[in-house]
């Protein structure tokens, strides 16, 4: 490029005029030319050593050249394989699937054709359930009435059943009533003990629609069934022996209050075990009564409601051992309140 670059500019030189030429002086010239021929030596020179690198790649190139046709064959040939086998895997494709589709058309005819058979027995079918839930129905009503006095009989059965068994296990229990849903009973203390004079406990009986049982005191009394009698009631002959056991065995002192109940005002708390007196409208005496009286228990004064206090002493009956009656007489002529 140097060179030809050279020559260009000489040549534009000498097409300018004789001025130009006359500038250019013959020692400058030389220098020139010797300068280029030094520039084409390189050149040349550089051209030799690269001519021959390249001469000595040339056998490589040629020899990967080789090996790259060698390749370009072998997958020319792996191409061709894989074209024809591709080409027969289709043409068996084709056929599957040709012989599938026949094969669907040949079982969508069978199918319609079991279809049709299928929808007539099932219209038939649907007919009979028809029928048969008629029947069911009139059936079912049938049932329900039967089962209804059904139901009524064996609940009468079963009340009469265990009305059996309770007379045979029960003494001193007489029925007074039997209704279809209730029955009125007596607990008569006199059966077991004949000397006793407390007064019979009247007890109902109550069948609920569900067949539960509820037991409950007739009129007001002294007696508290509350801590007896369990909710809801399960073994109707158990918890009237259990009744009957501690209503007979509270018999003296019962006896005892529903005579005084007469005659003074007083009100008894069978859970606590206390007896209260109202002597006036605001005086209220509390007496605290020990189990096992009147044989071994023994009563005391508790306090006067009411009042800032009271001595005991001085409402104390004279008795050595006072019974009910006598610490009711003696708070009833008490003058302290």
């Amino acid at each position: 490029m140097h060179i030809m670059d050279f020559f260009l500019t000489l040549i534009e030189n000498m097409e300018g005029g004789t001025c130009k030429e006359e500038a250019i002086s013959q020692p400058v010239m030389r220098e020139k030319i010797n300068e280029v021929k030094q520039k084409w030596k390189g050149y040349k020179m550089k051209y030799l050593e690269e001519n021959e690198t390249i001469q000595s790649k040339v056998p490589l190139l040629l020899e990967k050249l080789q090996q790259l046709d060698i390749r370009k064959q072998a997958l020319s040939d792996t191409l061709g394989r894989f074209t024809a086998k591709k080409q027969e895997v289709e043409e068996k494709i084709r056929k599957e699937v040709k012989k599938r589709q026949e094969e669907r058309e040949r079982l969508q005819v069978q199918w319609e054709k079991k279809k049709s058979c299928l929808d007539k027995a099932v219209e038939e079918v649907q007919a009979r359930i028809r029928q048969c839930k008629d029947r069911i129905e009139q059936l079912q009503q049938e049932l329900q009435t039967w089962s209804s006095s059904f139901e009524k009989l064996s609940k009468q059965t079963n009340k009469q059943a265990e009305l059996h068994c309770l007379m045979k296990a029960l003494q001193g229990i007489k029925i007074k009533n039997v209704t279809d849903d209730d029955m009125l009973l007596e607990v008569t203390p006199q059966a077991l003990i004949p000397s006793s004079e407390i007064t019979p406990l009247e007890l109902c009986v109550h069948w609920n629609e569900e067949g539960e049982l509820s037991l409950s005191q007739v009129g007001s009394g002294i007696f508290n069934l509350d801590t007896i009698v369990q909710k809801p009631l399960i073994n109707l002959k158990n918890a009237l022996l259990e009744i009957q056991h501690s209503y007979i065995s509270q018999a003296e002192l019962v006896s005892e209050i529903q005579r005084l109940h007469d005659k003074y005002a007083i009100d008894w708390l069978q859970e606590e075990r206390k007896l209260r007196y109202l002597k006036t409208s605001s005086a209220v005496y509390v007496l605290s009564i020990e189990p096992g009286y009147p044989a071994n228990g023994q009563i005391q004064l508790l306090g006067l409601q009411g009042s800032d206090g009271i001595e005991e002493s001085a409402v104390k009956p004279p008795q050595e051992n006072p019974s009910l009656s006598d610490w009711l007489e003696c708070l009833h002529a008490c003058s302290e309140v």
